[in-house]
């Protein structure tokens, strides 16, 4: 039951974001089945701990702790780990930009478990990823009629609904993209996770707001959604999702397509592009590509004081403002461990020990106000 009860709270902290809660649990789980000795508390774990490493990009460990986790549970003859197989394995294609490949996979195991109705929407997004926009349709057409009355409120309830916002956005389905939305918005702080050993988990939820805030051809609101998903993402190291919330963002400035928006887009569709090259994201990198060649190119980056970074400067005027770490986080979307390292650097660039000294040199050197 305490095992069982750690899966539970696992669920949470990382709804929650709070990795290192999470980590902590895990630990604690792990000594409890090392203490039990039995293989059916054992298996849940290489899971739990292939979705922390998904998560963060590191996709090769991920899949060789899946496969342990497997086999672990087909030895131990429980039945429910081929489920718990395919939700995190499904998670993981997500995060590779290989969503599209499962669709087999997940057609089987809708036929195999009618009740469990989230592999039905999983198989609707696999069918809109892979291109196969005719069968995606009839999917989505069964789960959203009589307005969504075919989706439980069931535990997989967020995972649901997330997988039908992605077929949404691919297929241009604005009708049940307003359905949708409503029902998503309550998680929109939290990231989508299910599954009983804490270990099915698809990032923030504000991610999805974003697409279905594309496909309602409403760019600002998608803006702000992307941005708040990429920052929920950053907290938690989680470089695939930051980088697929940027692509967002992108989309979202091309389509406002304000004076500046299509630099600030090049800039970060860049960064998208470098990203999926590093962490071999299928897709990601050759939209990134085509994106980019609607904007134009970024313009050559001033030269700051003390070899400043762009970055570096915002942190810097907003210091000189006397706004805290957590409100520079919240203004620039981005996580509070990474303003104290752009904090830390900026101090080490101007030889000062404090903000008062920071404040006064941005005076001094015009970065202020």
């Amino acid at each position: 039951m305490a095992l069982r009860g750690r899966g539970l709270r696992r669920i949470d902290l990382l709804e929650l974001g709070d990795l290192a809660g999470y980590d902590a649990d895990l630990a604690a789980a792990e000594r409890a089945a090392e203490e039990l000795r039995q293989l059916r508390y054992r298996w849940q774990l290489p899971l739990a701990h292939a979705t922390r490493a998904l998560l963060t990009g590191r996709f090769a460990q991920a899949e060789e702790l899946m496969e342990q986790g497997l086999a672990a549970g087909r030895r131990a003859g429980d039945q429910a780990v081929g489920n718990y197989y395919t939700g995190v394995i499904a998670t993981l294609r997500f995060m590779q930009g290989r969503f599209g490949e499962l669709v087999e996979l997940t057609r089987d195991a809708a036929t195999r478990f009618p009740a469990m109705v989230v592999f039905r929407a999983a198989l609707a997004a696999a069918l809109a990823e892979a291109g196969r926009a005719d069968q995606a349709r009839v999917e989505v057409e069964r789960l959203a009629a009589g307005d969504l009355a075919a989706v439980p409120r069931d535990p997989a309830w967020s995972f649901s609904l997330a997988s039908l916002a992605l077929a949404c956005y691919h297929l241009g389905e604005a009708e049940t993209a307003v359905k949708l939305h409503g029902r998503l918005e309550p998680y929109a702080d939290r990231n989508i996770v299910t599954g009983r050993v804490g270990a099915i988990c698809l990032g923030p939820a504000a991610y999805f707001l974003g697409l279905l805030d594309l496909t309602l051809n409403l760019p600002e609101q998608a803006l702000r959604r992307f941005q708040h998903a990429a920052a929920l993402a950053d907290r938690m190291q989680g470089r695939p999702m930051v980088a697929m919330s940027r692509e967002g963002q992108a989309r979202a400035l091309l389509a406002l397509d304000r004076p500046g928006d299509r630099q600030q887009a090049a800039a970060l569709l860049d960064e998208v592009a470098a990203t999926a090259r590093e962490l071999g994201i299928c897709g990601l990198g050759e939209r990134a590509g085509t994106l980019r060649a609607a904007a134009p190119a970024a313009p050559p980056a001033p030269a700051w004081p003390a070899g400043l970074t762009d970055r570096e400067v915002e942190v810097l005027r907003l210091i000189a403002a006397g706004r805290s770490n957590r409100a520079i986080a919240q203004a620039l979307f981005i996580s509070p461990n990474t303003v104290l390292h752009h904090v830390s650097s900026i101090f080490a660039k101007l030889g000062v020990a404090n903000r008062a000294a920071a404040a006064a040199c941005a005076t001094r050197l015009g970065l202020a106000g």
